[in-house]
Order: C-alpha cells, then structure tokens, then sequence
C-alpha cells in the first residue's frame, strides 16, 4: 500500500488581485512601457521595474495605502497569486 504524504494547504485573499493586475499590465501595458523608458537596474534580479511598479500600484489601489513600508507585508501575504500572475516565484 502507497504511503500518505501530508499536503500542505494553504489560502490566499484575492478577490480583484488578477483583474487589476491584467487590467495595469495587459490591457494598459504600464509595465512594458516603464520597462522602455528606464532599463533594469543591475542589482534588481527577480523583477523588473515594470514589474514592480505594477505590483505597488495594485497595492495602492487594494488596499488604499500609498505607504512602500506596507507593499512587502502584502506581497508575502499573496505569494502563490502573484507568481502565478508573474509567471515565478516571488
């Protein structure tokens, strides 16, 4: 008989997470377009600063904070939603 393999389970809060992101960056393309107008800083490996700038928008508009102190609390609070979003892990 196979052996039972705990599964972890866990859950995140999305609601309008994959709207305003496809919204931002597909439809308006504000990540490409910072993408063209200021290159990819050497030091940043994950992201590039469309990514990011996307990524802070949604924050704002979520969660009606402006405040870049609170961005990467929420980013760690939706880590499977956004690498599935972005295509890798956060």
């Amino acid at each position: 008989m196979p052996t039972l393999t705990a599964c972890p389970i866990s859950h995140e809060f999305i609601n309008d997470l994959p709207v305003l992101m496809h919204l931002l960056h597909q439809t308006l393309g504000l990540g490409e377009a910072s993408d063209q107008e200021r290159p990819r800083h050497e030091n940043w490996q994950r992201r590039s600063q469309g990514q990011v700038m996307v990524t802070r928008l949604v924050h704002i508009l979520r969660e009606h904070n402006r405040f870049m102190s609170h961005v990467q609390e929420w980013v760690k609070s939706v880590p499977q939603t956004l690498a599935g979003l972005w295509g890798s892990v956060t």
